[in-house]
């Protein structure tokens, strides 16, 4: 009986730190979205002072979550977000409209793709 209760502990506690890892990752993620889609709308405006602005603190935003995001997201995915920020701090600087909005909506679609890899889908668990 002994060895049933700790086994089930011990799923208990891994269901548990699944489900606080999906709902932590998808609501960060949510919130540097939402800076993210603000930048783009000042990009457009042509504000890229306010752009690089709002994109350091998505950046910031992301680095006070790094360390948790190092263990439970590929750290591929993880270093390709943190070059996208750099290059699109880079376009804002520059005032290169173009290459600012592409590179938002490429990064847009890849915490979009890291947000649906946390949901408990088949398609993601095999």
């Amino acid at each position: 009986m002994k060895h049933l209760l700790i086994a089930l502990f011990t799923l208990a506690l891994a269901l548990g730190f699944c489900l606080y890892t999906t709902f932590s990752v998808r609501a960060d993620m949510a919130v540097t979205l939402g800076m993210l889609e603000k930048a783009v709308e000042q990009g457009r405006g042509g504000d890229f002072a306010g752009a690089e602005n709002t994109l350091k603190s998505a950046e910031a935003d992301w680095d006070r979550h790094a360390d948790f995001y190092g263990v439970v997201l590929s750290h591929a995915e993880t270093d390709d977000i943190l070059r996208a920020f750099s290059s699109l701090r880079e376009y804002a600087r520059l005032g290169d409209q173009d290459d600012f909005l592409s590179g938002c909506a490429e990064l847009a679609r890849t915490l979009e793709h890291l947000r649906e890899m946390e949901l408990p889908l088949a398609k993601n668990v095999l």
